[in-house]
């Protein structure tokens, strides 16, 4: 009698645990991914910078973890139609999002204009794969201008909106960016609006933009012999990033007479660089599969070094750490809308 009493409870206890929680031995396997192609949605036109260091990240995580990796260009409405497809695609590891800090759901759903299709609670960030230490800077044509305060000299001295400044959005970070530039240094520009940063290059060329704020840490654009950069919105960089004697705009501070750093470093609070997303109820193990891939990549010397040629800085973030840049960077818009409001 005991040994059947026993028996049956040992039954039960087993059952039990299976339908409660099982051990790791009980577990489900994990599941065998990638097993086909896999798109990364760019929200930016091809040719400009994140389309750039997407296409490298492709071909690394495609060596990587052994099926193809193919960029998906959707620009528009200030990176807002890249979510809106990415939230109305399967939740299967098989759509990426690949993003600027500035361009994911923490901060779009601030600086929009239009309410979301979305929360940003939709999406699950997988990690960052690079930062961009020289943030955003002035680019202007060569020609034009041969420093940064010949540059706001001639802007200052001309009508207001005389000088056409190009942007990526509306609604993107270079929005508030520009407004706290132009307060800072007195100047007023008509703003032009482009999907991406490559158009921008190329009006700059033909004369149709006199400038544009946008990413210029990638190499061509530091190198380009159409292109200068005039002044870095960064502070500093690492010692091993591969440009040097990049030019920061608040070095032109006694010169110009402003103080850059004095209420107006909110963008330092977002971090920029790229990062990745999938849809939220992605299985967390295809998540960890691509959260490792990304990491080895960024931490190995040989593809490390792939990235750094293209003057990208290689800086893996995980998962929790990554949300915790996407929360502060949210507060921080959250924090400029409402000074903005005020003023």
């Amino acid at each position: 009698m005991k040994r059947a009493l026993f028996l049956i409870l040992t039954v039960v206890i087993l059952t039990m645990t299976v339908v409660c929680g099982a051990p790791s031995v009980f577990a489900a396997p994990a599941p065998d991914y990638p097993t086909r192609q896999v798109t990364m949605i760019c929200p930016y036109d091809p040719g400009g910078g994140t389309d750039t260091i997407m296409r490298v990240m492709a071909a690394l995580l495609a060596e990587e973890l052994g099926q193809p990796f193919v960029v998906e260009n959707i620009p528009g409405a200030g990176t807002m139609l890249a979510a809106n497809v990415l939230q109305q695609r399967p939740a299967d590891g098989y759509t990426i999002g690949g993003l600027a800090a500035a361009a994911t759901p923490w901060i779009l759903s601030v600086m929009s204009e239009t309410t979301p299709a979305w929360k940003p609670e939709d999406f699950t960030m997988v990690a960052r794969a690079t930062s961009n230490p020289s943030a955003l800077g002035i680019l202007v044509d060569k020609k034009k201008w041969q420093s940064f305060p010949d540059f706001i000299k001639d802007v200052k001295n001309a009508p207001p909106k005389t000088y056409n400044m190009g942007l990526q959005g509306p609604g993107a970070q270079y929005d508030p960016m520009l407004v706290d530039f132009q307060k800072v240094l007195g100047v007023e520009f008509n703003v032009i609006y482009y999907a991406g940063s490559s158009n921008l290059q190329t009006d700059i060329i033909t004369g149709d933009l006199d400038a544009c704020l946008t990413s210029c840490n990638v190499r061509n654009f530091i190198d380009n012999e159409n292109f200068r950069v005039l002044a870095l919105f960064g502070d500093s960089v690492p010692d091993d990033f591969p440009i040097k004697g990049l030019p920061f705009l608040a070095a032109y501070g006694d010169e110009l007479g402003f103080d850059w750093s004095k209420d107006h470093g909110y963008m330092s609070l977002i971090s920029g660089g790229q990062y990745y997303m999938v849809k939220t109820g992605t299985d967390q193990r295809i998540i960890d599969r691509l959260e490792e891939a990304i990491r080895k990549i960024c931490t190995d010397p040989k593809t490390r070094q792939q990235i750094l040629d293209l003057s990208y800085y290689p800086d893996f973030l995980d998962q929790t750490d990554v949300l915790k840049v996407m929360e502060s960077g949210r507060n921080a818009m959250l924090y400029y809308k409402e000074t903005a409001a005020k003023q």
